[in-house]
């Protein structure tokens, strides 16, 4: 799973929290605009209308503290997505794998745009956690002196949008007996001072390293994380195959251990960052 994994609906069906009900209501005020009604023939209306101007009115917007309440959003439908993901793991109702898991360091940045006021952020947690666990979490990480309204909604959608879902599943996986494998990913270079989503890309796969004009730490770093990818893809074990040039050993992570490998200039295997944190939001929003 790469860059984290967002297990909770509400962080990415901000208005329906992947409800069927809800997300069909909103599908009608979408059809609604266009003069179509629930029915064959509303559906043919659809059909004739431009791409284009379908597109346009669902545009996906990267600021996740103003959504488009029309944008497609993920729903649990039966059919498509046939099982919240949240209950599927709580039921074992999963493939039984190895996994190899992590999320970025600032994961939230391209989300969250610069100049938050403090009821943007506040907003926003409402929007993502429910009113209880909201009212937690801002009490938790409050807008002060240190931190903008923009670093604590950048820091709320990494950790309960990415980090929490990822822990999740590597938590439990590894409770039944599944190899995990689990990474940090706080790489960054001088023209991109940040781990930003999806960041890890170019050097897991290997595209487009020249416009990152990686210092000789930095290519290293790609080497390694395309080697490991490659060895876990082939054997189940980043270890396995060929050898990592840090010499560092990907220790196995487990729910009691928390071992990860924090890729960086220099890899390091450490226990798991932010843990209070991340046992803070697993009680407020899963309630466990």
């Amino acid at each position: 799973m790469e860059s984290g994994c967002i297990l909770d609906a509400s962080a990415v069906s901000p208005y329906t929290g992947g409800d069927a009900s809800a997300s069909a209501a909103v599908s009608g005020a979408f059809a609604h605009r266009f003069g179509a009604d629930d029915s064959l023939e509303g559906l043919n209306r659809l059909r004739q209308i431009d791409g284009g101007s379908l597109t346009a009115m669902s545009q996906f917007n990267m600021d996740m503290t103003l959504p488009n309440a029309l944008s497609f959003w993920p729903v649990n439908d039966g059919v498509v997505l046939p099982v919240d993901p949240q209950k599927a793991l709580a039921n074992g109702d999963y493939n039984p794998v190895r996994l190899l898991v992590g999320s970025n360091r600032d994961e939230g940045l391209i989300f969250i745009p610069d100049g938050l006021e403090a009821g943007d952020y506040a907003a926003y947690a409402y929007r993502i956690l429910g009113s209880e666990a909201a009212e937690q979490a801002l009490a938790r990480w409050p807008v002060d002196a240190e931190h903008t309204a923009s670093d604590r909604a950048r820091q709320l959608l990494t950790m309960a949008g990415f980090r929490l879902g990822a822990t999740t599943f590597a938590d439990t996986l590894s409770q039944n007996g599944h190899p995990v494998y689990y990474y940090e990913f706080n790489y960054s270079t001088p023209d991109n001072p940040a781990a930003y989503h999806a960041s890890e890309l170019p050097l897991v796969f290997g595209n487009g390293l020249d416009s990152l004009k990686l210092d000789k730490a930095g290519k290293q770093t790609a080497v390694d994380m395309h080697t490991a990818w490659v060895n876990f893809i082939k054997t189940g074990d980043p270890n396995q195959g060929t050898a990592l040039a840090s010499g560092v050993v990907w220790e196995p992570y487990t729910s009691q251990s928390k071992r990860v490998m924090v890729i960086d200039d220099q890899w390091s295997s450490n226990k798991m960052s932010q843990t209070d944190d991340l046992d803070f939001l697993r009680k407020t929003v899963y309630g466990k």
